[in-house]
């Protein structure tokens, strides 16, 4: 693993909380995504994995460096699920159920990652994407903004242009400390 920078205020604080209550879904970030039904899960998870390739905070985990937590870069990648049949009248049936549930509620393992899941859904009421986050890497704004992006890449067969430079994770993450500290 690689060294990234300094965890965010908030990313550390989500990290003691995760310490303290490990295994609950307070820190999950969920989006559902209508899919039009007819993508194969090869399209889904090459547009998926394209989005998150562009986010290095989607690809990294925690760790405790030296006294310091720092993200670092995560080997596992980002793998997509397929529950539930296409062809259902009555929606998922009962093992596809508790198997998104299950999907759901799985905690993540915040050392070795990845803190994204995927996951396709078929049943009466279409298909779906459905994608899970751990808060320590992603929020809704940016869950939304890697959904927008699959969506645009299924219609279209190309992924979306570069986003504009922001401000990147170690950036933020040192002005927060610089402010915290003269903020006394």
């Amino acid at each position: 693993m690689s060294f990234g920078g300094l965890l965010t205020l908030t990313q550390e604080s989500i990290w003691h909380f995760e310490r303290a209550f490990a295994g609950t879904t307070v820190q999950h970030v969920g989006l559902r995504l209508a899919l039009q039904g007819h993508e194969t899960l090869a399209q889904v998870q090459a547009a998926l994995q394209a989005a998150v390739n562009r986010r290095t905070v989607l690809k990294s985990v925690p760790a405790l460096r030296d006294g310091a937590l720092h993200m670092v870069s995560c080997q596992a990648p980002v793998l997509l699920q397929n529950l539930g049949d296409a062809d259902a009248d009555a929606g998922l049936d009962a093992d596809a159920a508790a198997a998104l549930q299950a999907f759901t509620e799985q905690p993540f393992d915040l050392e070795n990652g990845p803190l994204l899941r995927a996951a396709r859904v078929a049943g009466s009421e279409g298909v779906a994407l459905l994608l899970v986050a751990h808060r320590i890497v992603a929020d809704w704004p940016l869950l939304s903004a890697v959904g927008a992006e699959v969506l645009a890449a299924l219609r279209t067969g190309a992924t979306a242009p570069e986003p504009a430079a922001a401000e990147s994770y170690p950036d933020t993450a040192a002005r927060q400390r610089a402010w915290a500290e003269t903020a006394d």
